[in-house]
């Protein structure tokens, strides 16, 4: 009979480099992700209060829901829910429509617009 598989990897690729090498790769993604997660959790921190300050000022201007979700495209066309602040009213005319943005949307709205906090952008996602 022949050689076993294990026999003729064992000669042709160093056992012992191989195990190295893969307990390397796993040593890198093991700190690559506590790494992630380290910086997320100060993302939290650092943004929580900005982000409880615009919740509290849009319940008292307009009241619930604060969050909204809108379908927008993404890579390669794939619609996918971006989670954005409320920041205007659901104010009609006299016939039932809607009002155009300019007459709806609130002070906070252009604050939030013009600083970009309007949208929740997904952290860690470069």
């Amino acid at each position: 009979m022949g050689r076993s598989s294990r026999q003729i990897a064992e000669d042709k690729y160093d056992v012992n480099k191989v195990n190295e090498q893969m307990l390397k790769v796993m040593g890198i993604k093991v700190i690559k992700r506590l790494f992630d997660i380290i910086v997320s959790v100060v993302g939290l921190l650092v943004s929580a209060p900005v982000i409880l300050l615009i919740v509290f000022q849009i319940l008292q201007k307009l009241g619930l829901p604060v969050l909204f979700y809108q379908v927008r495209p993404g890579k390669n066309g794939k619609l996918f829910q971006m989670i954005k602040f409320r920041t205007m009213r659901e104010s009609i005319d006299q016939d039932g429509r809607l009002l155009p943005d300019s007459e709806r949307l609130v002070p906070l709205g252009n604050f939030l617009e013009i600083l970009a906090l309007m949208n929740f952008r997904g952290y860690g996602t470069f």
